[in-house]
């Protein structure tokens, strides 16, 4: 077990996915997944590039009790992470719009667990902020802070062609 907890990480919300929260605790410390997964001493499956990280699933159980005591959550806080995503060729779809309006807290956007189901559309409520995020993005932007910089960025650039278009 660890010898003592992280001092500040951010708590997960209840449909987040494991993956971002990670990007998430990585980004408070200004660090990637990996080396967070590095210092934190359990193994994670963020597909052999990194590209994959969003959708990476929690670790074994013995590895997710480590994390879980480094981050001070209880177990029932980590028993949502059981969810896995996979990223195909076009990357992972999401919705910028509720990605960045968090109503929970204004201050954390978080990656929603649902979008990693690519059955159906990640919100049906703002379809043209719906937007795909590449595995070139997540294995250059290795936290969510560095993603959204990027995704951000994007965006920008879209909305502003678009006006220049109409």
């Amino acid at each position: 077990m660890p010898e003592s907890a992280w001092p500040a990480v951010p708590r997960p919300f209840v449909d987040e996915a494991f993956g971002g929260w990670l990007g998430r605790v990585a980004g408070r410390y200004g660090i990637t997944v990996d080396e967070l997964g590095a210092a934190a001493n359990i193994q994670l499956n963020l597909y052999p590039d990194g590209s994959g990280w969003l959708a990476a699933g929690a670790p074994a159980s013995s590895s997710m009790r480590r994390l879980a005591a480094l981050c001070r959550l209880a177990p029932a806080e980590t028993e949502a992470f059981a969810k896995t995503g996979t990223v195909r060729a076009g990357g992972l779809a999401y919705c910028y719009r509720c990605l960045v309006l968090n109503p929970q807290d204004v201050f954390s956007p978080y990656w929603k667990d649902s979008w990693l189901d690519d059955s159906r559309p990640p919100c049906y409520e703002h379809l043209s902020w719906v937007g795909c995020v590449s595995p070139m993005d997540m294995r250059r932007n290795r936290n969510l802070p560095r993603l959204l910089r990027t995704l951000s960025r994007k965006w920008r650039d879209k909305r502003h062609q678009w006006w220049r278009s109409s």
